[in-house]
């Protein structure tokens, strides 16, 4: 299996004055992905599988509005989702 190794987003309107490294996002699977695990589970197979919209690493925004999960990540398709944002602001 492949790996991804690193994922990186640029916020479009990072100008604002507020503190944008309060900003974080989490990568999520968009489809359930299976991959090695270290360890054998209960029937002694060494996969896991991680689950459809399972959330899979967090990380803020820089000074720039950069955002950089930094990996390996399993082979598949993922999505960025801001989970808390800045003073002022609210989620939608």
């Amino acid at each position: 299996m492949a790996s991804v190794h690193s994922l990186k987003k640029i916020l479009e309107n990072s100008t604002e004055e507020n503190d944008i490294t309060s900003v974080q996002f989490g990568l999520f699977t968009k489809q359930s992905i299976q991959t090695i695990a270290l360890f054998q589970d209960e029937n002694g197979n060494y996969t896991l599988t991680i689950p459809e919209n399972g959330c899979i690493g967090i990380a803020n925004a820089d000074e720039n509005g950069n955002i950089t999960f930094s990996g390996p990540y399993p082979e598949g398709e993922y999505y960025i989702k801001e989970i808390a944002t800045a003073d002022g602001y609210v989620l939608d």
